[in-house]
């Protein structure tokens, strides 16, 4: 069973994660598929990537407790496979944990309004390396309060910190990099 696609158009990857039955938790076999994606997408003619779930409620609840990923960091664009080229989180519904360290190390993120933001791990008094590298994509006491205290971040406070840089309709956001006039002059002058 695949539980990620990769679709290819107008030098444009869309990397869609579909384990809708888990709501996206990484598990080894997430973690490796999307490895093998960034792998693709690295040593293909496609100028941009677009980072998404197949379903709207969750963008991913984290990793998978039941299943925990030996390799989480593989799924990490820019981390598990060097690139060169951007990547853009398009994200809706829940963005939980691990799956907030894959936003985070994204160039851009296009949220729904229904995009909600949370770290847990700092409730329960635990949390992994990759997402100490929010201090240099939030200012630091916001970043502070969102790793200790855990509370919940929405898209349009996350926008309003430069965390995301639009806030759009959850139909939108999958698009916008191939409607934005902006980012098609910049992949089609390369």
């Amino acid at each position: 069973m695949t539980l990620v696609r990769y679709e290819s158009a107008d030098h444009v990857a869309t990397i869609t994660m579909d384990r809708r039955e888990k709501h996206n938790a990484l598990n080894n076999a997430l973690c490796s598929e999307l490895r093998d994606a960034w792998q693709r997408f690295r040593d293909s003619e496609d100028r941009v990537a677009v980072l998404a779930s197949a379903e709207e409620k969750y963008f991913s609840v984290g990793a998978d407790v039941a299943d925990l990923p030996v390799n989480m960091w593989h799924a990490v664009p820019g981390l598990g496979v060097e690139l060169d080229k951007p990547v853009i989180a398009a994200t809706s519904g829940w963005v939980v944990g691990g799956a907030f360290v894959l936003v985070q190390m994204a160039d851009l993120c296009v949220a729904s309004e229904t995009t909600r933001f949370i770290y847990p791990e700092g409730k329960i008094g635990t949390t992994a390396g990759g997402v100490s590298s929010v201090m240099a994509r939030m200012p630091h006491k916001i970043a502070m309060e969102f790793l200790l205290v855990g509370e919940e971040m929405s898209a349009e406070r996350a926008f309003q910190i430069g965390f995301v840089n639009k806030v759009s309709t959850s139909r939108w956001r999958r698009r916008w990099p191939r409607r934005s006039p902006a980012m098609r002059r910049w992949w089609f002058a390369r």
